[in-house]
């Protein structure tokens, strides 16, 4: 019976350990823009989340707009990246390839700001 139940154990930590591993190393990720994200506030974390989001680089970054109440538009600060319009539930993607940190917000509600690095 013990061997039995330190071999659950075991087989269950290992597939813990391996599904932790292939997210950490994970070559897309994804980052919602969160429903009432455009209500004005001082709080990054209402916006964006992941916020901030660390990549890797070569990382496909896709935002989703979870806010069903009005549509986004995602911008990095640099003019590097721009989504089109995002109304609930579409999605916009891009790969950064360089290392560094990529701020951006959203066009159509400034105040909602957002931060990628790339390692």
């Amino acid at each position: 019976m013990f061997s039995r139940v330190v071999l659950a154990v075991i087989i269950g930590f290992t597939s813990i350990s391996s599904s932790s591993l292939s997210c950490a190393f994970s070559n897309e990720t994804t980052i919602d823009i969160l429903s009432g994200a455009a209500q004005y506030d001082d709080n990054l974390e209402n916006d964006f989340s992941p916020n901030p989001s660390m990549v890797g680089s070569r990382t496909k970054i896709t935002w989703i707009n979870k806010d069903f109440r009005v549509p986004h538009l995602i911008k990095a600060d640099n003019d590097l990246f721009k989504s089109p319009m995002l109304v609930f539930d579409q999605e916009y993607s891009l790969v950064l390839d360089k290392k560094g940190i990529y701020p951006y917000h959203c066009e159509v509600h400034p105040w909602m700001k957002g931060l990628i690095e790339v390692r």
